[in-house]
């Protein structure tokens, strides 16, 4: 929750992001061109400190936040997109962004032989608006494993494959731009530890991380009871 402190500090947001008014209390803002967050960071310099708590294989998660864009990336081919949220490197790893007016949530495991996969929302975004996003996990013992993609409370999509959807990993992972490395629909971000690319230009105010795997009742709830 950006309104009681999480993460806005020197070691955390590096390039001291600013805050302003959020959806509720305060929000980060991020300026589109060097502003980011680092969310799994052991040692406090973001660069290359592995998290076991946070980037180990785990059985279930829950990633939700809200976010308004100040503007839309072009989208389309060459990677021109604005990352909102990002885990692990182009080998293993997840991710939620921007191309063009959607909102795209995805995966992929290289590690088991698995490319990705991706959901495009139905909805359109618009620049100046909020959103709720959030992304739930699911690797039963047995079974598919599932990830569901959510825009505002609604299910955008569901992928469904036999291989663990987020397996260990160990590069940086991230708020408002692609820390390291990163994979999209049309192919990777390769970045380095002292560079970011794909910049997020808005807020993102109540991000949420939990080793659960919420319903669709509890997103709905939790969105209609934050408007």
């Amino acid at each position: 929750n950006f309104g009681t402190g999480g993460g806005l500090t020197a070691s955390k947001a590096p390039t001291a992001t600013s805050i302003t008014d959020g959806r509720i209390g305060v929000a980060a803002d991020f300026d589109g061109t060097n502003d980011f967050i680092c969310i799994d960071t052991k040692d406090g310099d973001c660069t290359a400190d592995q998290n076991p708590l946070y980037d180990s294989e785990i059985s279930k998660r829950t990633i939700s936040f809200w976010f308004s864009p100040d503007t839309l990336p072009e989208g389309g081919g060459g990677g021109d997109v604005s990352m909102l949220y990002e885990e692990g490197g182009t080998v293993n790893g997840l991710n939620m962004y921007i191309n063009g007016t959607k909102f795209v949530g995805g995966a992929w495991a290289g590690s088991y032989g698995w490319n990705g996969d991706w959901v495009t929302s139905s909805k359109s975004l618009e620049a100046g608006s909020w959103y709720f996003a959030a992304m739930v996990f699911d690797n039963p013992a047995s079974g598919d494993k599932t990830l569901k993609i959510y825009l505002d409370g609604e299910l955008e999509g569901t992928i469904s494959v036999e291989t663990n959807i987020a397996p260990n990993h160990s590069d940086d992972d991230g708020l408002g731009a692609v820390i390291s490395d990163s994979k999209v629909q049309t192919g990777t971000i390769n970045g380095n530890n002292s560079s970011r690319s794909n910049h997020f230009d808005g807020k993102m105010d109540e991000f949420r991380v939990t080793d659960t795997a919420r319903d669709s009742d509890w997103l709905k709830t939790r969105y209609y009871s934050e408007l």
